[in-house]
This record gives C-alpha cells, sequence and structure tokens, in this order.
C-alpha cells in the first residue's frame, strides 16, 4: 500500500504557521505549451492556484515567494476518507514523532488518500514538474503548513476528456518520458533508490515509485570532499555547523501513491529579476534521496538507505 511523505520538511526545527490570510500570487492562465502550465509562488501567508485545468499532463511551476522552504503536494481523498480526516493523519506522519505513531498515522494516509507528488522549493530552487491528471477533483496544501496545524486545501477541478485517460488502466499519476530516470525500489534492505550516476542540471528526470508504499525524489547539494559515510550519518542522526556534510537545503519532487509518477522538468517557477530565467542548481555531487516515512519503521526512508550520491551536470 502507499502512503504520503512529510519528507525533509519533517526535520525542520521550528514550523510555519497555518495557511492563513493573504494570498500572494496569481496564477498563470494556460499558456502556450502542449499542456496546462500552473505557477505557484508560495509562502506562509499561503498561495493561490486555478479553479480547474483540462485533463491530461499538467505542468506545475512551483517556486517561495518568501524565502523558506514549501513543499506542494497534490492529493486525492479515497472513497469514505474527508479531507479534514486526511490532513490530521498527515499531521502525525511527521518524523518528530515517536516512529511507532509514525507508522501507524502513515498506514492510515495510505488507506485514505492517493498523492500524485508536488514539489519542494526555496528561493534558490524553484521546481518545474508534471504528472498526468484524471478528470476528478484534487487538492492542493502546503505540506509544510500541514506540519503545524489545522491548513487550508486549494480544490483543484480536473475536467474534461485526454488519451491518456481512456487507457485501460488510466496513465493517471504517470509521467512522460525523459531521457534520465530515477526510480525507487523495493528490496530486502527496503527502498532503495536507482538512478544513472550523472544527472541532468536543468532537467528532465522522471521519477517512478515503484514501491507499495509513499516515495518522493529529493537532491541535497554536498559539500566539497563529503563522504559516504558523513552523509549517512547526517541522515541517520542529523547534523548541524561545519561538521554537516549539506550545502543548502532539500529541493525536488514531494510524496506520491505506490505505482506513480512524475517529472522532474528543471527549475521553475517565477525567475528572480533580473534574471530572465530561474537558475539551475549549481553542478557538483548532490545527494539523492527519499525520506518519506517508512510504513513499517516509521522513520525516513533514507535512514533506511533510500539515498545516493549523484553528480548533476
Amino acid at each position: 500500500m502507499s502512503t504520503l511523505t512529510v519528507g525533509a520538511k519533517a526535520r525542520r526545527a521550528s514550523v510555519l504557521a497555518c495557511l492563513v490570510g493573504g494570498m500572494i500570487a496569481i496564477p498563470s492562465a494556460v499558456q502556450a505549451t502542449d499542456r496546462p502550465v500552473v505557477d505557484v509562488r508560495m509562502s506562509d501567508a499561503g498561495f493561490r492556484a486555478p479553479a480547474s485545468v483540462p485533463a491530461g499532463p499538467v505542468e506545475f511551476r512551483v517556486s517561495s515567494a518568501d524565502g523558506e522552504e514549501h513543499g506542494l503536494e497534490i492529493f486525492r481523498p479515497r472513497r469514505g476518507a474527508t479531507v479534514n480526516q486526511v490532513l490530521r493523519d498527515l499531521r502525525g506522519t511527521s518524523l518528530a514523532n515517536p516512529p511507532r505513531e509514525v507508522a501507524a498515522a502513515a498506514r492510515l494516509v495510505d488507506r485514505e488518500a492517493e498523492f500524485f507528488g508536488g514539489a519542494q522549493v526555496q528561493r534558490a530552487h524553484p521546481v518545474r514538474m508534471s504528472v498526468t491528471l484524471c478528470p476528478g477533483t484534487y487538492r492542493l496544501v502546503d505540506l509544510t503548513q500541514v506540519l503545524d496545524g489545522p491548513a487550508r486545501t486549494k480544490t483543484l477541478r480536473v475536467t474534461g476528456d485526454h488519451e491518456a485517460c481512456e487507457n485501460s488502466p488510466a496513465q493517471e499519476g504517470r509521467a512522460g518520458t525523459a531521457p534520465a530516470t530515477v526510480k525507487l525500489v523495493e528490496t530486502a534492505a527496503g527502498p532503495r533508490l536507482r538512478s544513472p550516476e550523472t544527472l541532468p542540471a536543468r532537467g528532465p528526470i522522471r521519477f517512478t515509485n515503484a514501491t507499495d508504499q509513499g516515495g518522493e525524489m529529493l537532491l541535497q547539494r554536498l559539500r566539497p570532499n563529503a563522504t559516504q559515510a558523513q552523509v549517512r550519518r547526517a541522515l541517520e542522526d542529523g547534523c548541524a555547523g561545519a561538521g554537516c556534510p549539506f550545502d543548502g537545503p532539500a529541493f525536488g519532487l514531494n510524496g506520491m501513491s505506490a505505482h506513480h509518477e512524475a517529472t522532474l522538468l528543471g527549475p521553475g517557477g517565477a525567475p528572480t529579476p533580473p534574471s530572465p530565467t530561474p537558475p539551475a542548481p549549481r553542478p557538483g555531487r548532490y545527494v539523492l534521496m527519499s525520506s518519506t516515512p517508512d510504513i513499517d519503521a516509521g522513520v525516513a526512508q533514507s535512514q533506511l538507505g533510500a539515498w545516493r550520491i549523484v553528480t548533476l551536470r
């Protein structure tokens, strides 16, 4: 069974305020491309999103308007579950909670909702991602806000028809082709990431969650000369200051349910003036990881070995 992810957001020392008050960004209309494009600028004050998009591949351009880390998530309650129920149990998957409680909450959320991915962003790392959505009603939420308490969701209605939704089974939650692929797989030792040693800094990178639980694809830049042992210790025990191997926060694709796909198209969102386009992640060594709570162990999958070091070029 699948479950959602709070991912690296649960490792933050402080949790941001509830999703209330002044919304600051107006989403773009469908732009001149082969898929609808939705701009989402996120902040502690909230975000805006369109009321509807046409069925098929949808591109989300997500950025942080206030410089803080935010996590857009796209989900849909399963039959019999309510949005409030999903958010309540999602809050229980915070990795700040005892592992036994996290695992129990993750299994509940697995039964209650289907997750289609999203984007974890901060000012230096806006994200463009795409996913196929079929007709129905979805919810958008900032996972960072969920951890703090009551959070407002945005309703997104997907309308019309698309050939991807007519297949049997429908290709909902699938991604298009990409030259680079990353896959989260099940092994006897737990979830593991499979990927090339080198990935394109500007994308696209297709991520497939091939496990029977939730998974995500995050990237975090490493300091020069960071070792495998240092990364392992940091992911298992945490770190701070000069002894930490990380050079900046994590970014990438947020959690999606079992056997779903999404594509990290590259840097995205609103560019920071005077730059006409968002900057790509700096070339170098990164840790590629899934920090989704494991439904059995109740700790981040990265603590169990779902990570590897890759090079972005």
